[in-house]
Order: C-alpha cells, then structure tokens, then sequence
C-alpha cells in the first residue's frame, strides 16, 4: 500500500483539457492506446545514472517503474470490482492520460522531447526527463 501511494502521490497532477478517448471497465475493454512514438522503457538518470524511476508503455498497457517493483494500469483497470475510468489525448508529441478510480482523479502528461526522451509534464513546474533504454 505504501508503494501505491508513493506512485499516485509521485505521478498527481492537477491538468484540465478535453478528452479524446475514454474507456471503463465493461470486460475485455482495451484501456490504452499509447501512441507508437512513445512505446518502450523510459528510465530517470541523474548524473548518468539510472535512478530505477520509469515507465514502460506498450500497444495497449503503460506501467510505472519504481525499483524492482513494476505498476501496471491496465492490471489496476481489470480488477474484478474495479469502476475506474480512462480517457486519453493523443498527439504526435503528448499523450495524456486521465485516470478516475473511486473519487481520485490524476492526470499524466507525458511529452516527446526527441525520439530518445520524454517529459512527464507536472502542475508544480518540475517536469523530470526520461531516456529511452530499449
């Protein structure tokens, strides 16, 4: 629990804007759609070296990386019970994703720097830098 709530509290994001795609838990419902630019591990360094923070996107899932523990979306999304909610806006340099569960809504802004690096774009002006690992 202790590790869930450093990952919402490290990720939170207060954002407004309108939204693209949305998605709720109906059964076999594909969640994300992460776009093609953004696919693959992205890893935080800081002075050249890797600080074990991340994330992975794949085609329909996106996951955050903290140590040696692996967070994924679309696992939390698929949870028997579960009543959360997606929505996404997809563009040639962001993808943000929405994400409601119980009363908790976080924003993830996530912008393409070059083909190597990615931003995730936070309310309070620090927006850490992620490089491509594969």
């Amino acid at each position: 629990m202790k590790n869930l709530l450093f990952i919402f509290t490290f990720l939170l994001m207060s954002c407004s804007g309108s939204d693209d795609n949305s998605s709720t838990n109906n059964g076999n419902q594909n969640f994300f759609n992460p776009p093609s630019w953004i696919q693959g591990r992205w890893m935080g360094f800081a002075d050249g070296i890797n600080t074990g923070m991340g994330f992975k996107f794949t085609s329909d899932n996106w996951c955050v990386i903290t140590g040696n523990s692996t967070y994924c979306w679309k696992e939390v999304m698929e949870a028997p019970g579960q009543t959360a909610t997606a929505t996404e806006q997809v563009s040639d340099t962001d993808y943000i994703v929405t994400i409601t569960t119980s009363n908790t809504t976080n924003v993830y802004h996530f912008r393409k720097v070059s083909t190597t690096q990615i931003q995730i774009l936070q309310a309070s002006g620090l927006n850490p830098t992620y490089t491509k690992v594969n």
